[in-house]
Protein backbone atom coordinates (compact mmCIF):
# COMPACT_ATOMS: atom_id res chain seq x y z
CA UNK A 1 0.00 0.00 0.00
CA UNK A 2 1.32 3.37 -0.82
CA UNK A 3 0.29 7.06 1.19
CA UNK A 4 -0.91 9.57 -0.96
CA UNK A 5 -0.59 13.32 0.36
CA UNK A 6 -0.29 16.24 -1.83
CA UNK A 7 -0.88 20.28 -0.61
CA UNK A 8 -1.12 23.11 -2.63
CA UNK A 9 -1.82 26.82 -2.15
CA UNK A 10 -4.21 28.38 -4.47
CA UNK A 11 -4.54 32.27 -4.41
CA UNK A 12 -8.78 32.12 -3.62
CA UNK A 13 -10.60 31.82 -0.84
CA UNK A 14 -11.27 28.79 0.55
CA UNK A 15 -15.42 28.82 -0.20
CA UNK A 16 -14.69 30.61 -3.57
CA UNK A 17 -12.04 27.85 -4.28
CA UNK A 18 -14.53 24.61 -2.97
CA UNK A 19 -17.86 26.30 -4.65
CA UNK A 20 -15.87 26.13 -8.08
CA UNK A 21 -14.28 23.29 -7.79
CA UNK A 22 -16.98 20.64 -8.46
CA UNK A 23 -18.09 22.43 -11.28
CA UNK A 24 -18.08 20.59 -14.77
CA UNK A 25 -17.82 23.98 -16.33
CA UNK A 26 -14.48 24.59 -14.31
CA UNK A 27 -13.87 21.17 -14.56
CA UNK A 28 -13.99 21.28 -18.12
CA UNK A 29 -11.66 24.36 -18.32
CA UNK A 30 -9.08 22.67 -16.09
CA UNK A 31 -8.74 19.12 -18.29
CA UNK A 32 -6.15 20.11 -20.40
CA UNK A 33 -4.19 21.77 -17.83
CA UNK A 34 -3.87 18.59 -16.08
CA UNK A 35 -3.50 16.71 -18.86
CA UNK A 36 -6.90 15.15 -19.25
CA UNK A 37 -8.43 14.26 -22.56
CA UNK A 38 -11.33 13.81 -21.08
CA UNK A 39 -13.27 15.06 -18.03
CA UNK A 40 -16.82 14.30 -18.22
CA UNK A 41 -19.59 14.19 -15.12
CA UNK A 42 -21.91 11.02 -15.93
CA UNK A 43 -24.03 11.57 -12.62
CA UNK A 44 -25.09 14.32 -10.10
CA UNK A 45 -27.04 13.29 -7.37
CA UNK A 46 -28.64 14.76 -3.98
CA UNK A 47 -29.43 11.75 -1.38
CA UNK A 48 -29.72 12.26 2.55
CA UNK A 49 -27.45 15.15 2.72
CA UNK A 50 -24.22 14.10 0.18
CA UNK A 51 -23.27 15.20 -3.40
CA UNK A 52 -22.81 11.77 -4.85
CA UNK A 53 -20.75 12.70 -8.43
CA UNK A 54 -19.66 10.13 -10.79
CA UNK A 55 -17.14 11.11 -13.89
CA UNK A 56 -15.21 9.32 -16.40
CA UNK A 57 -12.01 10.86 -16.67
CA UNK A 58 -9.78 10.07 -19.55
CA UNK A 59 -5.94 11.24 -18.55
CA UNK A 60 -3.51 11.64 -21.64
CA UNK A 61 -0.68 9.37 -20.53
CA UNK A 62 1.80 6.82 -21.67
CA UNK A 63 1.13 3.52 -19.82
CA UNK A 64 4.62 1.56 -18.56
CA UNK A 65 4.88 -1.82 -20.93
CA UNK A 66 3.41 -4.27 -18.40
CA UNK A 67 0.57 -1.54 -17.30
CA UNK A 68 -0.28 -1.45 -20.80
CA UNK A 69 -0.21 -4.49 -21.51
CA UNK A 70 -1.97 -5.49 -18.40
CA UNK A 71 -5.09 -2.61 -19.81
CA UNK A 72 -5.04 -3.98 -23.52
CA UNK A 73 -5.89 -7.48 -21.73
CA UNK A 74 -8.41 -5.97 -19.89
CA UNK A 75 -10.26 -3.09 -22.12
CA UNK A 76 -8.86 -3.92 -25.57
CA UNK A 77 -7.92 -1.00 -27.81
CA UNK A 78 -10.49 1.69 -26.03
CA UNK A 79 -8.47 4.33 -24.80
CA UNK A 80 -7.30 4.19 -21.40
CA UNK A 81 -10.25 5.58 -18.95
CA UNK A 82 -11.65 5.37 -15.37
CA UNK A 83 -14.49 6.63 -13.31
CA UNK A 84 -14.23 8.70 -9.78
CA UNK A 85 -16.48 9.05 -7.95
CA UNK A 86 -16.93 11.56 -4.97
CA UNK A 87 -18.89 12.14 -1.86
CA UNK A 88 -19.65 15.71 -1.30
CA UNK A 89 -21.27 16.53 2.31
CA UNK A 90 -23.42 19.60 1.58
CA UNK A 91 -23.65 20.91 5.23
CA UNK A 92 -19.98 21.94 5.14
CA UNK A 93 -17.80 23.89 8.08
CA UNK A 94 -16.30 26.82 6.42
CA UNK A 95 -12.89 26.19 8.39
CA UNK A 96 -12.77 22.71 6.36
CA UNK A 97 -13.94 21.97 3.33
CA UNK A 98 -13.67 17.96 2.43
CA UNK A 99 -15.18 15.20 0.53
CA UNK A 100 -13.90 11.39 -0.12
CA UNK A 101 -12.99 9.95 -3.17
CA UNK A 102 -12.36 7.03 -4.93
CA UNK A 103 -10.92 6.20 -8.36
CA UNK A 104 -12.52 2.89 -10.41
CA UNK A 105 -10.93 0.95 -13.47
CA UNK A 106 -12.47 -0.27 -15.86
CA UNK A 107 -11.61 -4.00 -15.16
CA UNK A 108 -9.71 -5.52 -11.72
CA UNK A 109 -11.39 -3.34 -9.52
CA UNK A 110 -11.42 -6.40 -6.56
CA UNK A 111 -7.36 -5.71 -7.20
CA UNK A 112 -7.12 -1.92 -6.96
CA UNK A 113 -8.12 0.58 -4.73
CA UNK A 114 -7.38 4.28 -5.15
CA UNK A 115 -9.10 6.67 -2.79
CA UNK A 116 -8.94 9.31 -0.12
CA UNK A 117 -9.93 12.28 1.26
CA UNK A 118 -9.99 16.31 -0.67
CA UNK A 119 -9.91 18.71 1.86
CA UNK A 120 -9.98 22.46 1.06
CA UNK A 121 -9.13 24.79 4.25
CA UNK A 122 -8.47 28.37 4.38
CA UNK A 123 -5.31 29.80 4.46
CA UNK A 124 -5.79 33.25 5.29
CA UNK A 125 -8.71 35.62 3.36
CA UNK A 126 -7.54 35.59 -0.11
CA UNK A 127 -6.12 31.89 0.00
CA UNK A 128 -6.62 28.55 0.71
CA UNK A 129 -4.55 25.06 0.78
CA UNK A 130 -5.92 22.18 -1.11
CA UNK A 131 -5.10 18.50 0.54
CA UNK A 132 -5.71 15.58 -1.52
CA UNK A 133 -4.88 12.74 1.16
CA UNK A 134 -5.77 8.99 0.52
CA UNK A 135 -4.14 5.40 -0.66
CA UNK A 136 -3.20 3.32 -3.52
CA UNK A 137 -4.00 -0.51 -2.90
CA UNK A 138 -3.04 -2.71 -5.84
CA UNK A 139 -3.26 -6.54 -5.37
CA UNK A 140 -1.84 -7.40 -8.90
CA UNK A 141 1.39 -10.33 -9.06
CA UNK A 142 4.29 -9.27 -10.30
CA UNK A 143 3.34 -5.40 -11.00
CA UNK A 144 1.33 -4.63 -8.26
CA UNK A 145 4.27 -2.15 -7.50
CA UNK A 146 5.10 -0.55 -10.70
CA UNK A 147 0.86 -0.21 -10.84
CA UNK A 148 1.26 1.56 -7.27
CA UNK A 149 3.99 3.40 -8.30
CA UNK A 150 2.51 4.55 -11.28
CA UNK A 151 -0.59 5.87 -9.83
CA UNK A 152 1.04 7.86 -7.18
CA UNK A 153 3.29 9.86 -9.59
CA UNK A 154 0.25 10.25 -11.82
CA UNK A 155 -2.15 11.67 -9.03
CA UNK A 156 0.81 13.62 -7.95
CA UNK A 157 0.94 15.36 -11.67
CA UNK A 158 -2.61 16.34 -11.50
Amino acid sequence: MAKLKFEHIFPAPAEEYWRINNEPDFEQFQAPLIDLDRYEELSREEMNGVLHRRIVVEPDIKLPGPIEKMVRKNIGDRKFYYEETRDIPLDQNPDRYEYTWQIHPPALQDKLYIGGRFIVEPVDDKSCRRILDGEVNVKILGIGGLVSKFAVTEIGKT
